[in-house]
């Protein structure tokens, strides 16, 4: 079974969230990144509260290429309840380093495979193919998935 097949009852409120930050340029690399990022702080806000997540995350970005390499992109910091992205914004990227945060924030949360790492590429995937799957299947084609 593929990641992207895991998670297909994404509440459809998360969904159409999803759609929404994509709309409203998160994927743009010409828009500022303080835009992107503010569009993405509306999307974590969103998302939180359709799961009834009290604390919302916050998100930084940091432009260091090594650490970008080193994480996969980006971190979650569960003491801070902080999403960090390293180098450049990425929408799958942002995805699993939110599951993160409802893995921390929801302790009766299922996991798949029982595993959080393996639990975020499914959920985040999922969510990138049902949101956007035309872009979903560009980046398959292209190969800039490292898991689909």
């Amino acid at each position: 079974m593929t990641y992207s097949s895991v998670y297909k009852n994404i509440k459809g409120e998360v969904v159409q969230a999803t759609k929404e930050l994509v709309k409203a340029g998160y994927m743009k690399k010409d828009n500022p990144i303080e835009v992107r990022l503010a569009v993405a702080e509306v999307w974590l806000m969103k998302v939180s509260q359709a799961y009834g997540i009290q604390s919302i995350p916050t998100l930084t970005f940091d432009e260091s290429e090594a650490l970008y390499h080193e994480t996969g992109g980006g971190v979650y910091r569960r003491n801070s309840h902080q999403i960090t992205m390293y180098f450049k914004l990425s929408l799958v990227t942002l995805l699993h380093e939110f599951r993160h945060h409802m893995q921390n924030t929801n302790s009766d949360l299922h996991l798949y495979r029982g595993n959080i790492e393996e639990d975020a590429r499914a959920w985040s995937v999922s969510l990138f193919k049902l949101a956007t799957p035309k872009m979903f299947a560009n980046a398959v084609e292209n190969g800039l998935l490292h898991f689909d």
